[in-house]
């Protein structure tokens, strides 16, 4: 495994290599994030010094790698570094683009560069809750930013190779040369503890208030994406590329408007119980193994979770110990899902769940006997009862039989 930080290694250049107007950018930009920082009372050298930007040696102060990589000139970068370049394309369709930037600026002003050529294409939806309007951008600014920042540090800086945003009517594709390092994977890259390829470049970039606190940035990223009613972040390793992807999704303005009315009432989600609640917009089930993978979790913390989501009336059991399921509660299943009518069956009164049943049918085609169950919060022989009462009305048809067999609606 690598050990090395190829961004603490100095240069045989001292600081002439820098633009004098990073600089400048860099100080205001520590007065915003940080105004009361120890840096803005230091002497410059001396604060480029304290940054880990330039290192004092035996017999000069030469720049670290870190330190180009945050304030060099466009020149000295194309020269020194070239795999500081970031190449931006506007993707007309899967294989052709109709704008293209390559990007060797320092840090600072290559995030300026790359956010105005993503906002230029960025949409906005516009979702009226009440009296509030929600602002949902196909992409939003802090999701893309923090993508492209943590693509940045983690990179292989040592593969000759830039960074890629590839970006399409429907996603951003951020891709960076190197692999997953520590043994970060997409199956444990929310609970892994911090690792960075390039630990002094990450420092640096936390003490002037671009980074926050080490570990956060995914999670982050997650729960602005769900909170909005979109999809998820995706991960694919393409050789020698770790590849993140933003999609711009169908957003569920209706997930959206729970979760800000929620955040309004005090009542916030942290991202375990967005990922739990977005998994059963979906799926009408879940269980506990499900949940510690989406979760990355091991099942004693899931089961915590669960049993505090289930305390404030968001889920509902269902089922013995290990059969033990989890469903959304009848409140939130109303609130997400008004379109259907939710009603928590006891006796499962035969007329109005056989009305149920056909209306459900009008908008959907078919329904099984799982669907049925959840429905109207019965269980399986209750509904096999009910469809079989159809079918011998002449209501229903059985094309086929089973335990997931499919029923459709007959029509005379």
């Amino acid at each position: 495994m690598e050990t090395a930080d190829f961004t603490a290694q100095t240069l045989d250049i001292g600081s002439e290599g820098f633009d004098r107007n990073e600089i400048e950018k860099l100080k205001e930009f520590i007065k915003k994030k940080t105004p009361g920082s120890i840096l803005l009372t230091q002497p410059e050298e001396e604060m480029l010094l304290t940054l880990g930007v330039l290192k004092r040696t035996k017999d000069s102060i030469r720049t670290t790698i870190a330190g180009l990589i945050l304030l060099g000139q466009e020149r000295v970068l194309r020269d020194v570094l070239p795999s500081a370049e970031v190449v931006y394309l506007h993707m007309t369709d899967e294989t052709e683009y109709d704008k293209r930037i390559d990007c060797a600026q320092p840090l600072l002003s290559l995030l300026t560069t790359l956010t105005a050529a993503i906002q230029e294409y960025n949409r906005i939806l516009t979702v009226k809750i009440g009296l509030f309007d929600l602002e949902i951008p196909d992409f939003p600014l802090e999701v893309f930013r923090e993508a492209l920042i943590n693509g940045l540090i983690h990179r292989d800086y040592g593969l000759l190779s830039p960074s890629y945003v590839r970006h399409y009517s429907n996603r951003l594709e951020i891709s960076s040369p190197g692999g997953f390092f520590g043994g970060v994977t997409t199956e444990n890259i929310l609970t892994h503890d911090p690792i960075t390829r390039n630990p002094l470049l990450n420092l640096i970039l936390h003490r002037i208030g671009l980074v926050e606190k080490a570990g956060i940035g995914i999670k982050r990223m997650l729960t602005t994406l769900l909170s909005l009613g979109k999809e998820p972040l995706q991960f694919e390793t393409k050789e020698p590329f770790i590849q993140v992807i933003i999609r711009d999704g169908n957003v569920d303005e209706l997930f959206a408007a729970y979760v800000m009315q929620r955040t309004k009432e005090g009542k916030g989600f942290g991202l375990p119980e967005l990922l739990v609640l977005s998994y059963l917009k979906r799926n009408r089930e879940i269980e506990i193994r499900t949940v510690s993978q989406l979760l990355q979790r091991p099942d004693y913390k899931t089961k915590e979770i669960l049993s505090s989501m289930i305390e404030l009336g968001l889920l509902e059991p269902f089922g013995q110990t290990k059969g033990t399921v989890y469903r959304l509660s009848k409140k939130t299943f109303t609130q997400l899902r008004k379109s259907v009518e939710y009603r928590l069956h006891r006796r499962a009164e035969a007329a109005y769940a056989e009305t149920l049943i056909i209306d459900y049918l009008k908008e959907n085609g078919y329904i099984t006997n799982e669907i049925c169950r959840t429905l109207l919060r019965i269980n399986r022989s209750q509904a096999q009862y009910l469809l079989a009462r159809l079918v011998e009305k002449r209501k229903l048809t059985q094309p086929a039989k089973g335990r997931n067999a499919r029923y459709f609606r007959r029509h005379s």
